[in-house]
């Protein structure tokens, strides 16, 4: 995979560096971009006061030493030695260069981390020009600005992050209420509804605490349990199960952390998406397809979909790719691992398998390919790879009726399936890493809109493969956020379902200075 960051060589800890005795002598005419002979200027004030914020952008101010820098500001002055003010200002130009990068590219070094992401990298941002821009009185606000994800979500989730660090903060907080041995169905009796009803008052699901609280789980408790089940992906049946008493027990904090992981993530993403993006978010397990321009998005059409199961060998990757091409009434051509480890043992116990579930031998995965005969020869020949198997186009076909095509190096991509009751699950991670589509043909009209003379209603009805060829490309991205949030704020918490946030977690707390 190639490296999808160009990360600097600023990424690890820094020691703020000062002049020593015996150190190389300095040139005493080198400018000085943040001091001069009276103390720091203006322009290094208000950056060390950025740098002391840093957790508003889901960062962290100790990587960038600002206590240190904040100490020194409130000391006044500087050293009379020029060749100490020049070691400050540069280990101060580090620090500020420090925060910029990790604010343009985030801080993880991907090519270190072991969840694959296939996405190009953002072209490089001149930082030494931006620090002699911002120390020369450059308007910081629109320079760093800049620097940001351009993206509605991102601002929206910003806010949210300040809001979540008022809610852990909250006396309140640690109010949460204990899981009893059986479920809590709506009328049933429950001896927590004081903390129950403080915890989802606390979260906002429920407006206002009602006074006297009612003796049985029933009424606007119901209706706000609902209403905090679909904000963490949960069935919003108002029943109070295993995962709803674990979800409302997750300390604040850890959704805070959350919230800076996936605030991570969309650093890593390029500044533009392209024209009518689609973008499947993995731990979501929903499919957005976006109208209108960059600055201002709309989703064209939602769906929810099935993804790679948790198993590392069937995880979906996360990439970016370009949607050319899509095949209606395709053929599944079965890939040797699921024809090795699933397939040939079923035929071994029911010799009439192939035949019944529509699969055909062939010799290669070409369409025009003609049906070879079930001889033992054959079989062996398909045992050993010399053969290929594929399934024919129908309402059995593990694609369904439509399959979208992204070619990328994962052999990912789109499709329909004949196994429907999957989507009305929590959590749909069952496949072996491609993507289930709840209503492909709703995605086919969405993405063929502008494409005169083709009729997708026509193409389904006539049973005949057919291949559309996009006029222009589309870009997808496979992505991987477990906090969403919609452009009014509404904000929903998913399960890390393959164990990314707590890799990457890992990762960034690495980086963290020591002392």
């Amino acid at each position: 995979m190639r490296p999808v960051l160009l990360l600097c060589c600023c990424l690890l800890p820094m020691p703020v560096v000062s002049a020593e005795p015996g150190a190389p002598a300095c040139d005493p005419s080198t400018e000085l971009l943040w001091l001069d002979a009276r103390g720091f200027r203006p322009p290094a004030e208000a950056l060390i006061t950025r740098l002391e914020q840093a957790t508003d952008k889901g960062l962290d101010p100790a990587a960038y030493h600002a206590a240190h820098w904040s100490q020194r500001l409130a000391e006044g002055g500087v050293s009379p030695d020029a060749c100490a003010r020049q070691a400050e200002d540069k280990a101060l130009s580090a620090d500020i260069e420090r925060y910029l990068h990790d604010l343009h590219y985030g801080r993880a070094d991907l090519r270190s981390l072991s969840i694959g992401f296939d996405v190009r990298p953002k072209p490089e941002v001149d930082l030494d020009a931006l620090l002699r821009r911002l120390a020369g009185g450059a308007d910081a606000d629109v320079e760093i600005g800049a620097l940001e994800p351009p993206f509605v979500r991102y601002h929206v989730l910003l806010e949210v992050l300040r809001h979540y660090r008022a809610l852990a903060a909250d006396r309140r907080a640690g109010v949460v209420p204990r899981r009893t041995a059986k479920v809590v169905r709506p009328g049933d009796a429950y001896g927590e509804i004081p903390e129950l009803a403080t915890r989802l008052n606390l979260l906002g699901d429920l407006t206002e605490i009602p006074a006297p609280l009612p003796e049985t789980y029933k009424g606007t408790l119901v209706e706000a349990v609902k209403s905090f089940q679909r904000h963490h992906g949960l069935t919003d049946d108002g029943v109070l199960g295993r995962d709803s008493f674990a979800a409302l027990a997750v300390p604040l904090d850890q959704r805070v952390r959350q919230i800076e992981l996936t605030l991570e993530r969309w650093r890593w993403l390029p500044s533009d998406l392209g024209e009518r993006p689609i973008v499947v978010n993995v731990p979501e397990f929903m499919l957005y397809g976006f109208d209108g321009t960059p600055g201002e998005r709309h989703v064209g059409v939602k769906m929810r979909v099935v993804v790679g199961r948790s198993y590392p060998r069937y995880q979906t990757p996360l990439f970016e790719g370009k949607l050319r091409y899509l095949v209606f009434h395709p053929y599944w051509n079965v890939p040797y691992s699921i024809l090795k480890r699933e397939i040939l043992p079923k035929v071994d116990q029911d010799p009439g398998y192939l035949d019944a579930h529509h699969y055909e031998i062939v010799s290669s995965f070409d369409p025009k390919a003609e049906a070879l005969a079930e001889t033992e020869e054959n079989l062996a020949a398909l045992a050993a790879g010399n053969l290929k198997l594929r399934q024919t186009p129908g309402a059995w076909n593990a694609l369904g009726e439509i399959k979208f095509m992204f070619p990328n190096s994962h052999a990912v991509y789109f499709h329909g399936t004949p196994a429907k009751s999957l989507f009305r699950k929590d959590r749909r991670a069952f496949s072996h890493g491609c993507i289930r589509l709840y209503d492909p043909p709703r995605l086919a009209r969405w993405v063929l809109a502008d494409q005169s003379g083709v009729d997708v209603d026509a193409l389904l009805d006539d049973p005949t493969r057919k291949r559309v060829n996009l006029k222009e490309p589309l870009d997808v991205y496979i992505l991987y956020g477990t906090v969403q949030v919609t452009p009014g704020g509404e904000v929903f918490f998913l399960r890390d379902v393959y164990g990314h946030d707590r890799r990457l977690d890992e990762a960034l707390r690495k980086t963290r200075p020591k002392g």
